[in-house]
């Protein structure tokens, strides 16, 4: 079986990815118009400026420089070339011994509330995900678990130790922003269909090619893109069956140096749209389904969510994507 982590960065080799090229996982860096030659002379692919011209000269074209959206050339390689698993990660992020591994057991699922909470399950410090309802985050609904045998991930996401994924308002004002998060309980947990949460592109595995054309990431910003894609994923995993789950912590976050109020301010079209997208996918017809995608980036464009040349770009990915599945 073959599997590989996508990672971009602008930065010299770091220790995440030292310890990225260590592991079983082929590992693909997705470099822009920043990202040292470094990777050139290492055990890596290393998709250069150059190199993702000449492979896919109209997505390169379509796509951005300097923004997070160019790390879809490395999934779209991955898909290309075969990968049955594709991780991805960051470069401030150092897996643990045990990362890329998992226990099949997924059997505990989250079936209540609409929008738990999931760290909470690993921790009693009061803290929430990026892209986590704002509303809620001073709710306390009970999570309801419930056994089902018949559970079908296709998606994991693993919390990360130290620098979890946190919004910049809980970097802001709780009191224990400055000190390192430790989550210490385990347990892995399958989100039942309805229950949505969520998830990021630090840490997480996507285990089977039908759910790849999601692995999209919009031309958004950096601190959302990742976001919305999670919410529109999970909505096309309900369609196929499907299941989003997460694990314990089997990674440390050496966070890279951030302008924490930056970081708010491109964190707001989470909070500013997230009633509008629920809306939009809950009342999307899945049947259209696996061309649904495009449907769903019409409407977020009708509803000025995302801007209009999204289409032109989420049509060519589509059409490489589907040749290759």
């Amino acid at each position: 079986m073959k599997k590989c982590v996508v990672i971009t960065t602008v930065r010299p080799p770091t220790q995440g990815i030292l310890a990225f090229l260590d592991s079983e996982y082929d590992v693909i860096i997705v470099g822009d118009q920043k990202t040292p030659d470094h990777y050139h002379n290492m055990d890596c692919i290393f998709l250069d400026i150059k190199t993702q011209q000449q492979l896919f000269p109209i997505l390169s074209q379509l796509l951005p420089f300097n923004h997070y959206a160019r790390k879809n050339l490395g999934y779209l390689y991955a898909i290309q070339h075969g990968y049955d698993i594709i991780a991805e990660s960051d470069d401030d992020n150092v897996p643990m011994s045990h990362w890329g591994t998992w226990n099949a057991d997924f059997s505990d699922t989250v079936v209540a509330p609409q929008y738990p909470n999931i760290y909470r399950l690993y921790t009693d410090v009061h803290i929430w995900g990026r892209g986590f309802p704002l509303d809620k985050i001073r709710q306390n609904e009970p999570i309801t678990i419930e056994h089902h045998a018949d559970n079908t991930v296709f998606i994991i996401q693993g919390l990360v130790n130290h620098a979890p994924d946190v919004d910049a308002i809980f970097r802001l004002v709780m009191p224990n922003a400055h000190l390192p998060i430790h989550f210490e309980k385990n347990g892995q947990y399958a989100l039942g269909k309805g229950v949505l949460s969520p998830f990021n592109s630090q840490n997480t595995i996507w285990l089977h090619k039908t759910i790849f054309p999601c692995l999209y990431l919009p031309n958004v910003s950096f601190r959302y893109s990742d976001i919305l894609r999670s919410y529109i994923t999970q909505f096309v995993l309900w369609q196929l069956g499907g299941q989003l789950a997460f694990i314990a912590p089997n990674m440390i976050q050496r966070r890279n140096p951030h302008d924490v109020m930056q970081d708010f301010v491109l964190e707001i079209p989470i909070y500013q749209h997230f009633h509008t997208v629920m809306h939009i996918l809950t009342h999307m017809d899945g049947s259209q389904s696996p061309t649904i995608l495009f449907t769903i980036y019409e409407t977020l464009v009708k509803e000025g969510i995302v801007a209009r040349q999204e289409l032109d770009i989420v049509e060519r990915w589509l059409n490489v994507v589907l040749e290759c599945l």
